[in-house]
């Protein structure tokens, strides 16, 4: 089995291609063209065949005739990031180059699987844990684009021409997440008895750790593999809303003498909001998927993680 994993060289990217060596798969990683990552020089990517290239250009069917995957993990994207605010590289990004990608595997014809993830941004605000059926209601340029390229993916697959399933990720946390965000933070802070920054104790998320991330995205993979079929969309979530208080308290859970946090010291984004929760019941269902990992444990195991090796350390501090 060869997989080819785009955003090789981003989190979920990352935290999938060394799930994936492990196990012996043979994994071609695709990054674009001049781009370094910390997270490529990894121990554990040490057998990675790595591809730079840009999946807009035409010619990256030519690398599909190629490497010819089994299955296909297409993870890169742009504007996941307050930074990442320019409109047109966050469409090509990720709906240009999705369509450029996925008619390429469906023109080869050697891809049993296409794993495309989403964003539970495609939902939109609501009240209530979002569903796989729920109507769309996109709140940024990002999950415009997310969303579009669901919707085209959906359309290869209602039609056959593509065994494709698009993953929503909730908020994925754990090895390899780029340090400036809140979980890398809190984990650094707390190693060392402090709390990071932090807005309003109500603000809520619905936390993944990317190691159930990753498993969902091969469990999907595999089903498509074997003939099935287990929707258009999935969930990948927890289902549990957390807030910004439960995790203080889950920091001071896991490490010793954690102070009492301070709220708003800061900013809250456009993008907060107190309800935020998915609902797993699909993924359950289709493909006996469900997230196992609590935030608690998810801490401790992201703070094993980082003390492990070296480099690790020095991208995250001591």
């Amino acid at each position: 089995m060869t997989a080819l994993v785009t955003g090789a060289g981003g989190f979920v990217g990352s935290a999938l291609c060394a799930s994936l060596l492990k196990d012996g798969v043979d994994v071609v990683g695709v990054i674009r063209p001049g781009e370094t990552s910390w997270r490529l020089k990894d121990p554990s990517m040490t057998d990675l065949r790595l591809i730079q290239h840009d999946i807009v250009n035409a010619d990256f069917a030519d690398v599909i005739r190629s490497v010819r995957p089994t299955r296909i993990f297409h993870l890169a994207a742009h504007g996941a990031y307050s930074w990442q605010n320019d409109v047109r590289a966050i469409v090509n990004c990720n709906l240009t180059a999705t369509i450029a990608l996925a008619d390429a595997a469906a023109a080869v014809g050697s891809c049993e699987a296409f794993v495309h993830t989403g964003s539970s941004s495609e939902y939109g605000l609501k009240d209530v844990p979002h569903n796989e059926d729920d109507a769309i209601k996109p709140n940024s340029v990002y999950a415009v684009s997310k969303a579009a390229a669901t919707s085209y993916l959906g359309h290869l697959a209602r039609n056959g021409q593509l065994n494709a399933v698009s993953a929503r990720l909730f908020s994925i946390y754990g090895p390899f997440e780029d340090n400036s965000r809140l979980i890398p933070q809190l984990v650094l802070k707390g190693r060392h008895g402090t709390l990071p920054p932090l807005a309003s104790p109500s603000i809520a998320r619905d936390f993944v750790y990317v190691d159930d991330a990753v498993m969902c995205l091969r469990r999907i993979a595999d089903v498509l593999s074997a003939g099935d079929s287990p929707g258009e969309i999935l969930n990948v979530c927890s289902g549990i809303e957390t807030t910004l208080a439960d995790v203080a308290i889950a920091s001071s859970a896991v490490f010793a003498n954690v102070p009492t946090p301070v709220w708003g010291t800061y900013e809250a984004r456009h993008w907060d909001t107190n309800k935020w929760s998915g609902d797993p019941a699909l993924a359950e269902k289709e493909i006996g998927w469900s997230a196992t990992t609590s935030l608690c444990e998810g801490l401790q195991q992201f703070s094993e993680w980082i003390e492990s090796d070296e480099l690790r350390i020095n991208y995250y501090g001591a």
